[in-house]
């Protein structure tokens, strides 16, 4: 027999209210919820984000113990380079001020006399760990902010934009970007 884990959903789900009059075409409903006497009032159709052919039935209990609205507060995952630390600080300020919940990378406070170090996650052995984190910012994030100050975008950085543009999240940039093409691509 396989063993259970527990997993975390990546995306918001979308869902609709179930009613009587809903085209039900093609939704996948389970015996179990079947021999409850759903579809009834109170359930749920989800869909996949992907593939809204791919319906599927979640029925009011389930939805209840495991489902919460999605909060009404923006939230943009800031990316970039850690020698633009002060400016993401800045921006997230910002953001802050304009009620966005702004999330940028690990900044540890500097000691008196210590000097920044823009690669001490690699020298404390942890900067796959910080990757991975920054990734599950992405996930929780409405979309990503690139501080490109002066073009300049990393191959840590780029990794980043790659990652979020798979799973579909609008990336945006802080400076404008002049491509070879089409000349300027705005931002912001």
């Amino acid at each position: 027999m396989n063993e259970y884990k527990q997993y975390r959903r990546k995306q918001i789900a979308e869902l609709a209210d179930y009613s009587p009059d809903l085209d039900m075409t093609g939704v996948s409903i389970s015996d179990a919820d079947l021999k409850n006497g759903s579809p009834k009032i109170g359930d749920k159709i989800a869909r996949n984000p992907k593939n809204h052919n791919d319906r599927w039935l979640i029925a009011k209990d389930y939805f209840n113990d495991n489902f919460s609205p999605k909060p009404n507060v923006k939230v943009i995952c800031l990316c970039g380079s850690t020698r633009f630390t002060p400016e993401m600080m800045q921006l997230t300020w910002e953001y802050a001020k304009l009620g966005i919940l702004a999330i940028g990378w690990f900044v540890r406070p500097m000691h008196e006399g210590e000097t920044q170090d823009h690669h001490l996650a690699e020298k404390e052995g942890v900067a796959e760990l910080f990757d991975e984190l920054h990734f599950r910012k992405i996930d929780l994030a409405d979309e990503v902010m690139v501080l490109n100050i002066g073009g300049y975008i990393g191959n840590s950085t780029r990794s980043e934009i790659n990652y979020a543009s798979s799973i579909g999240k609008p990336v945006k940039y802080l400076e404008t970007i002049v491509t070879g093409r089409e000349g300027i691509v705005t931002s912001l």
